[in-house]
């Protein structure tokens, strides 16, 4: 079964952690929420499982990936 993993990194440490996982998983697929939000593809993962690796912080998780997952609704 194929796994998409979208990430989003900062400094490299999502990143870093999204590689070691796609290592484990067969077939996974990495793809970066940025390089997604820039094209007008709206989000779909042909595969049966998604992931999604990004940093949290004290306020929950960045306003990116925030708007990544909804991105219709304003804040």
């Amino acid at each position: 079964m194929k796994t998409t993993l979208y990430y989003f990194t900062g400094n490299g440490n999502s990143l870093s952690v999204a590689r070691k996982i796609s290592e484990k998983i067969e077939d996974a697929e990495l793809i970066s929420v940025v390089s997604q939000m820039k094209t007008d593809k709206a989000i779909t993962a042909p595969s049966g499982r998604v992931g999604l690796i990004c940093p949290v912080y004290d306020a929950g998780i960045p306003a990116i990936v925030r708007d990544f997952l909804h991105p219709t609704k304003n804040y």
